[in-house]
């Protein structure tokens, strides 16, 4: 299992290479968690609600008016970034919060 540092690299980078953004935004977006006990499912589930949030920022960009077409854009790129940055996590009790969080992100799509 990554180190705490290695782990918040692990999410920045995720979020940031997966980001589908406009190009004039800057989609990097750090995620602190070493306040977070993420053995417990608690910590994971604080974990996961920044990373979504995080995510949400990353691929929205400047949150400007957007068309039908741009909100499916960025409600992939949100659910893509969120799916990757917890595979790179490889955090059991994250995978298991993410898992069921899955049916409500993929039923916006």
């Amino acid at each position: 299992m990554p180190s705490r540092m290695a782990a918040a690299a692990l999410c920045s980078a995720a979020i940031a290479l997966a980001a589908a953004a406009p190009a004039h935004a800057d989609p990097q977006v750090r995620v602190s968690f070493g306040d977070l006990d993420l053995s417990t499912r608690d910590g994971a589930e604080a974990l996961l609600h920044r990373l979504r949030e995080a995510a949400d920022a990353a691929c929205r960009g400047d949150g400007g008016a957007a068309t039908d077409q741009m909100q499916a854009r960025i409600r992939r790129c949100r659910n893509d970034t969120l799916r990757s940055t917890v595979e790179q996590l490889r955090n059991p009790n994250v995978t298991a919060a993410f898992a069921e969080l899955q049916p409500v992100l993929y039923a916006s799509r």
